[in-house]
């Protein structure tokens, strides 16, 4: 038996779905293709777009290729028990649309044998501004460093990557004055124990709820398919 458009509709409209949910608002693929990285941040300028180290906590930081692979990762060692990479640039999205924070990490926790750490939740800290950080040299500004605390989930993947997601529900970011999303802060290593620990960042992506249109598909689909189980 043929199957019929309702079907075909459901299942294309969950394929959808698939495609669509956490459309991507913002993503830094750490290559230099995009925003770049700056790794004197007191030389940070306005208008450079950059990601940069902030007071200069990190050593032999730079925009590489990751150790024993092909991809372009963002690279270097913890030189300070608080590292940071922040964007010193507003990314100016509304708060509201923000579904999650996507990063992929991995660290060498124990300084031996290259990336075969599991990281834990703690071993990294993604935070949020309302505001962006100034320039020059992103000092600290009101309403910029709000932790997103633990990942929702955090899955370890092959040769010692991990992919850390938050989830965020509809309306919660709420700190901060300002309704958009301005800045981005990742502290790749935490605390003293973090000091000296070699590091890659792969990604870090903030996605969205779906357009409007990809939403109604996916309300059509699910229709559809309940449309279907009734009839049989």
């Amino acid at each position: 038996m043929k199957p019929s458009f309702i079907t075909l509709l459901a299942y294309s409209s969950f394929g959808l779905a698939t495609a669509t949910q956490g459309a991507v608002l913002y993503s830094e693929e750490f290559d230099g293709n995009t925003n770049g990285y700056n790794v004197n941040s007191t030389t940070a300028m306005v208008g450079d777009n950059d990601w940069v180290d902030f007071s200069n906590r990190i050593n032999s930081d730079s925009l590489t290729t990751a150790s024993g692979g092909s991809e372009s990762v963002l690279a270097g060692t913890s030189a300070s028990n608080d590292p940071q990479v922040r964007s010193d640039f507003g990314f100016g999205i509304d708060k509201a649309d923000v579904e999650s924070f996507v990063l992929r990490i991995r660290i060498d926790k124990d300084n031996a044998n290259g990336f075969d750490d599991t990281l834990v939740n703690g071993d990294f800290t993604v935070f949020w501004g309302s505001t962006s950080y100034v320039n020059p040299g992103a000092t600290n500004i009101g309403d910029t460093n709000f932790n997103l605390g633990n990942p929702t989930t955090l899955v370890t993947q092959s040769n010692g990557w991990h992919l850390a997601t938050w989830n965020i529900p509809v309306g919660g970011l709420t700190a901060g004055a300002n309704p958009n999303l301005e800045s981005a802060r990742i502290d790749p290593t935490n605390l003293a124990a973090g000091n000296g620990d070699s590091w890659e960042i792969d990604y870090f992506t903030i996605n969205g709820v779906p357009e409007p249109s990809s939403a109604l598909l996916i309300a059509l689909g699910g229709l559809a398919m309940g449309i279907r189980r009734r009839r049989h």
